[in-house]
């Protein structure tokens, strides 16, 4: 009887030994995946240990890994190509726009009152306006933007392009509040702060109608941008806005590319900032948030 407990107890100890073994060798080889997706290295996964059990799943995993790696290379290839159709195609379109565009300025002063000359400025005009959003999004893309940083005082800034803007918001009978805290300065890229400002109101004059509201304050812990105006359509998906090639066609004269929202949020957090989207009582509100250090 002795014996046989004996024989039970060394059983006992000896498949405790080796589930022991096994929930080590397991643990390695986690860490060692963890490790292998962090790096990203060309590394095989190893059996750490003498359970020959264990060479079917990282044999798996090994595979898993170089088909993973091939798709990653694959996604590459095609994102190069890409880039470079759209840095061609939009090079190839520029020159001929900008040609037909000097000849329609020509011939409307001769005759200014041409309306179908008007009709090609105008589509001629939003042509090179989707031209320059597919040219920022493509060096978006390359990572040719960069943020030179500077002092940079936002209300100036906010103040000079609302003038920019002013014969065409009045055009469009536009009923502006503007309440601008003066001095608000803070460490950013002007460049790209002028940017985001075109196309924030430019946003606001090709959706927007009747009303525009902006704000700008500082608080303790923010710098905050509010623009606010009445919307020409419902919005459906406001959170979709953000999203490349998305659009809800709010405006009834032209297409949207569906990059003008999506540059500009790129170009925010470039800068530290954060944009958020609302939509309220037929009211599209814009707003941007930068960390006030």
């Amino acid at each position: 009887m002795r014996l046989i407990i004996l024989l039970l107890v060394l059983c006992v100890f000896i498949l405790m030994g080796y589930i022991w073994s096994l929930h080590s060798s397991l643990q390695r080889i986690y860490r060692d995946i963890q490790r292998k997706k962090i790096q990203d290295s060309n590394t095989q996964l190893m059996n750490p240990s003498q359970h020959r059990s264990l060479d079917c799943l990282i044999d798996e995993y090994n595979d898993l890994f170089q088909q993973r790696k091939g798709i990653r290379l694959q996604f590459q290839r095609e994102r190069k190509i890409l880039e470079q159709t759209l840095h061609n195609v939009s090079h190839d379109i520029r020159t001929p726009l900008t040609v037909s565009s000097g000849i329609v300025k020509q011939l409307l002063k001769k005759e200014p009152d041409q309306e179908s000359l008007l009709k090609v400025q105008e589509a001629l005009q939003n042509i090179s306006i989707r031209l320059e959003e597919l040219l920022e999004f493509q060096n978006l893309l390359e990572h040719n933007v960069k943020a030179e940083w500077e002092q940079v005082d936002l209300s100036h800034l906010l103040t000079e392009q609302l003038f920019t803007f002013y014969d065409l918001l009045t055009r469009e009978h536009f009923e502006v509040e503007i309440d601008i805290e003066e001095r608000i300065v803070f460490t950013s890229d002007s460049d790209l702060i002028n940017r985001i400002l075109q196309n924030v109101i430019g946003n606001v004059l090709k959706h927007g109608e009747k009303r525009l509201e902006v704000k700008l304050k500082r608080e303790a812990e923010w710098i905050e941008l509010r623009v606010i105006n009445q919307s020409k359509q419902t919005i459906k998906h406001i959170e979709k806005l953000t999203q490349r090639f998305y659009t809800e066609d709010m405006s009834v004269s032209e297409k949207s590319s569906g990059l003008g929202l999506y540059i500009t949020q790129e170009l925010v957090e470039m800068t530290g900032g954060y944009l958020f989207l609302e939509y309220v009582k037929d009211c599209f509100i814009v707003v941007i948030q930068w960390p006030n250090l």
